[in-house]
């Protein structure tokens, strides 16, 4: 069974997003999460390090949810933003 297969056949999970993933979650997979994403993950996601999603979040460019002294980001939101519907400026 490949790896792909597989991944279907659990269905995807977030803790499943890792670097070492030989293919990052589509928008639809995205949406489709009922957790929310932590920095590392949507870094990992964006193709970018986690100190720009800090950045982005500083900026307001990326939405996202404090809880306590921890950001998380809805995936559905994480979707948009990978998609270009917020603005990159």
């Amino acid at each position: 069974m490949s790896n792909e297969t597989a991944r279907k056949a659990a269905g995807t999970r977030i803790r499943d997003i890792e670097p070492t993933s030989k293919q990052l979650p589509t928008s639809r997979e995205l949406r489709s999460y009922q957790a929310l994403l932590t920095v590392r993950q949507v870094a990992i996601i964006l193709c970018i390090c986690p100190a720009t999603v800090r950045r982005y979040t500083a900026s307001r460019k990326l939405p996202h949810v404090r809880l306590g002294n921890r950001l998380r980001f809805d995936p559905a939101v994480v979707a948009d933003f990978l998609e270009g519907r917020f603005p990159a400026t």
